[in-house]
Order: structure tokens, then C-alpha cells, then sequence
């Protein structure tokens, strides 16, 4: 049973093909290089403009797709992605890039279903309760990733690297009492404190 990790750019046919490919793939390759550990078969740009790849296991896909997020708002990329991790026997072709290669269709048909719903993360697994309280969790994620706005991007940034509002100040030169009221603001802890949970399910 392999671990396929799909993504799509959300309303990729109205951002500029030129800059969509470059940034897709510098996200890709800095997301398999600092992930060697996590993914299976390296994440490849296809055809269609999206991105596929298998990991070691449902949490280490999990784990790609948080950093995938993080990395986005640390690049200030101006798309976002929409995700199915599925769990299944893929024949995993030659062409792995072609996501019409056999086995992958139903992960393809899934995440094609999201242009219909407003759901950015779908799972197809073997435990059903699991992929229940997964769909349900990355709902929640989705609503915290998604409220975060560009100009809040530098600020996210700093905190999802670890740094306390003190040195986001710092090395933002501003006032400690409003980055202290920023963080808040923008669920920091809260976002870190469903992280964990999440990763607990897998």
C-alpha cells in the first residue's frame, strides 16, 4: 500500500503560467530536499500543473503537507494548494510525473471533486474513522491557514520558525506589546496546538 501525496493550484489557469511554474518548482525542490527523510518518490510538478509524490507513511504525508503551507507563506507565493493523501496499491510507472498513469486515478478523481466544495484537504485511507477525524481536523487547519492574509505573511513567518514574539520584534523593529498582541491575534499557539493533534491521529 503506498502513500500518495496529490496537490493542485486553486484556480491555476488565472495566475501567471510563467510565474506559477517557477515558484512551483522552487517549492518543490526545497520541500524534497529538507523532506528526504519523509518522502518516498520526490514530489514532481505534472502535466496538469500539479504536484504528486508518495511518503514513508500517513503521518510523515501529513508532516510534507504542513511544511508544503509554511513554506508558502514564507515564500509569499501568490497560490494555494488543495490536497488528497490516499492510500492505495499504486503501479508506480515510468513516467511517475503523468498522473494518468494507472492507480492514480481515483486520487486524480478525488481531488478534481474539490472545485465543487470548499474543502482544501481530502483523504482516502484504509482506517475510516481515521480519514473521518483527519477530514474534519484539516478542516479546522484550513480555516487557520487560510485567515492569515498577505500582509500578515512575514510576521506567520517568524513565528512558525519558532521565534517568541520578543525576538519577532526584534528582528521586525517593532514593538514588543504589538507583535505580543499579533500573535494572538493571529492563532499561533492555537495553530501549533492542532498541528500536534492532528499529527496524534495518523
Amino acid at each position: 500500500m503506498e502513500i500518495v501525496l496529490m496537490a493542485n493550484v486553486i484556480r491555476s489557469t488565472e495566475k501567471d503560467p510563467n510565474r506559477l511554474i517557477l515558484d512551483m518548482k522552487g517549492l518543490v525542490n526545497i520541500i524534497n530536499t529538507s523532506n528526504q527523510d519523509k518522502i518516498k518518490s520526490p514530489l514532481t510538478i505534472t502535466r496538469n500543473n500539479a504536484i504528486q509524490g508518495t511518503t514513508q507513511n500517513l503521518k510523515k504525508a501529513l508532516q510534507v503537507v504542513f511544511e508544503l503551507e509554511e513554506m508558502m507563506v514564507e515564500l509569499e507565493v501568490a497560490f494555494k494548494l488543495s490536497y488528497v493523501i490516499y492510500q492505495g496499491d499504486i503501479e508506480l510507472q515510468v513516467d511517475w510525473a503523468d498522473d494518468r498513469a494507472e492507480g492514480l486515478k481515483d486520487a486524480r478523481k478525488i481531488l478534481d471533486s474539490h472545485k465543487k466544495a470548499d474543502r482544501r484537504f481530502d483523504f482516502k485511507i484504509k482506517s475510516k474513522k481515521t480519514e473521518k477525524l483527519l477530514m474534519s481536523s484539516m478542516f479546522i487547519y484550513q480555516h487557520f491557514v487560510d485567515f492569515w492574509k498577505p500582509k500578515d505573511r512575514q510576521e506567520v513567518s517568524l513565528f512558525l520558525k519558532g521565534m517568541d514574539y520578543k525576538e519577532v520584534a526584534k528582528s521586525l523593529g517593532k514593538d514588543d506589546t504589538s507583535v505580543w498582541r499579533r500573535e494572538r491575534s493571529l492563532n499561533i499557539r492555537e495553530y501549533h496546538a492542532l498541528k500536534s493533534m492532528i499529527l496524534s491521529l495518523a
